[in-house]
């Protein structure tokens, strides 16, 4: 069993460009998932219409969503306890307790620090 969290927003909402935060008009939406923590037990996901914004400085960007950084398959609360686990267990174990593969446990943290290593080199 799934327990699966439908988000939707209002058609009159407007969303900021990612790169710059001007608020820009939705071009379209894509559709998107994510495997959030486990609900009383069940794999839980989010679905989402995720808009993407006509910015007239950048063009066409997908619109940021506050649970998940642009382009990841999973949560950053999600990704915080993989890694809190992946500190004293093995791959294996994590991949069996968040229910995900060992290429998923294993790739978050690697995912983790090189967005880390990019967020300091543009700071």
């Amino acid at each position: 069993m799934k327990v699966t969290l439908k988000l939707t927003h209002q058609s009159f909402w407007r969303f900021q460009c990612p790169e710059c935060d001007k608020e820009c008009p939705t071009h379209d939406h894509r559709q998107r998932q994510w495997r959030h923590l486990d609900t009383c037990g069940y794999v839980t996901l989010i679905e989402a219409s995720v808009p993407r914004v006509d910015c007239p400085e950048h063009g066409v960007r997908q619109a940021h969503v506050p649970w998940a950084e642009s382009g990841e398959r999973f949560p950053s609360l999600f990704e915080a306890l993989t890694i809190s686990w992946l500190k004293v267990t093995t791959i294996k174990s994590v991949s069996e307790q968040m229910k995900i593969s060992w290429g998923e446990a294993s790739g978050i943290p690697q995912e983790l620090w090189e967005r880390a290593v990019k967020r300091g080199l543009a700071k």
